[in-house]
């Protein structure tokens, strides 16, 4: 097992968010915000945003976490 495996797959996993991202955006800009369908998606939008930055902090305190006790 590669050192890194679940560090490298949760981080490839981002990029997979940030695509759901474009097109939930691409989906509320042709429904528009407010109808029924393009609000289901803004709110779907506005939870993959807020996984994304919970990631990008949870990443970088692995990496804290990380140093200290391995090294």
């Amino acid at each position: 097992m590669h050192a890194d495996q679940w560090y490298e797959a949760l981080t490839n996993r981002e990029a997979v968010l940030k695509r759901w991202e474009d097109a939930l955006r691409d989906g509320v800009r042709s429904l528009g915000a407010t109808t029924p369908a393009g609000a289901r998606l803004a709110e779907t939008l506005a939870f993959f945003e807020f996984l994304d930055g919970e990631l990008a902090a949870l990443m970088e305190r692995w990496r804290v976490h990380r140093r200290q006790h391995f090294g």
